[in-house]
């Protein structure tokens, strides 16, 4: 069951029943919904001070691209270069991809219909025209651009597991620091994997650090699940300056995600705040507790 709270003004407090997402109107709403408004005061966890955006950097990615490796190796030392600023998220898909593909991550890789592999995109920000997709050679400079601009918005998240019930809580919180320039935005929640060991062309010869004494890989930060209503997130409805929103996900881990053993120490949570499906404002990543 998951409960979600949205701020609409500083002041007044009011409660009304939510529907279905508006992206997915077939989709019933999963447990008590409401929107509710409450002070800015009442912020729990997330900061409320003006922050930069961080960079999100996702990779389309496959096991058997040869230079996919060197794309894992340039995002690593994005994320060494600018601590705490920059999140990795490398999604299997395409014809490359012979394993480590999710049903989440091919409607993503479907919309956005990448070509030559590696590839990624920079908070799925059009830099030039209107492509969003871009060769590995450029992610440096419009990380460096998205990182140097201010938020609108902040977002932070905790999360637990269960061992013995594999169940994992999730709970979210933003606050926005100014007005937004759409009415309303998209929430999403990313359940990311580490430490998956397996085979990857390329791997020795673009990314050696990566690769075990046995010759197989180490595959990090790999894209598992979206645990929002769909793989575009959930709306938020309320965007202005000093707006709050709150959310709680639940989810039990299977054993095994997509033929791949699920081990819960090695999973963690992105949390992203978007302009729609494309446009990612900002994001954090979920702090294990």
């Amino acid at each position: 069951m998951k409960k979600l709270f949205f701020t609409l003004t500083a002041l007044a407090l009011m409660c009304s029943a939510c529907g279905p997402d508006p992206i997915n109107p077939d989709t019933p709403s999963t447990g008590d919904s409401s929107n509710q408004e409450e002070p800015a005061a009442l912020t729990e966890f997330v900061s409320t001070q003006p922050t930069n955006r961080i960079a999100v950097i996702e990779e389309f990615t496959g096991n058997q691209c040869v230079y996919c490796p060197d794309g894992h190796a340039i995002a690593n030392t994005l994320v060494q270069q600018n601590p705490g600023k920059v999140i990795p998220i490398n999604i299997h898909f395409g014809a490359f991809a012979a394993k480590y593909t999710t049903p989440n991550g091919n409607t993503i890789g479907n919309y956005f219909e990448p070509t030559g592999f590696p590839i990624g995109m920079i908070n799925r920000h059009a830099f030039t025209g209107s492509q969003v997709l871009y060769d590995r050679g450029s992610w440096a400079s419009y990380v460096n651009q998205i990182i140097s601009e201010p938020s609108c918005v902040n977002v932070a998240a905790y999360h637990t597991i269960d061992q013995e019930t594999r169940e994992m809580q999730i709970e979210v919180e933003g606050y926005y620091t100014a007005n937004a320039d759409l009415e309303t935005n998209r929430l999403n929640v990313f359940l990311l994997q580490d430490s998956v060991i397996g085979p990857q062309t390329g791997g020795a010869n673009f990314n050696p650090s990566q690769v075990m004494p046995n010759g197989q890989y180490c595959h990090m930060h790999m894209f598992r699940k979206s645990l929002a209503s769909s793989a575009w997130g959930d709306t938020i409805f309320s965007t202005t300056q000093g707006s709050v929103f709150r959310k709680s996900y639940t989810y039990k881990v299977p054993t095994s995600i997509s033929s791949v053993a699920a081990d819960l120490n090695n999973m963690h949570v992105v949390v992203m705040v978007s302009r729609n499906r494309k446009d990612i404002i900002t994001a954090c990543n979920s702090e294990r507790r």
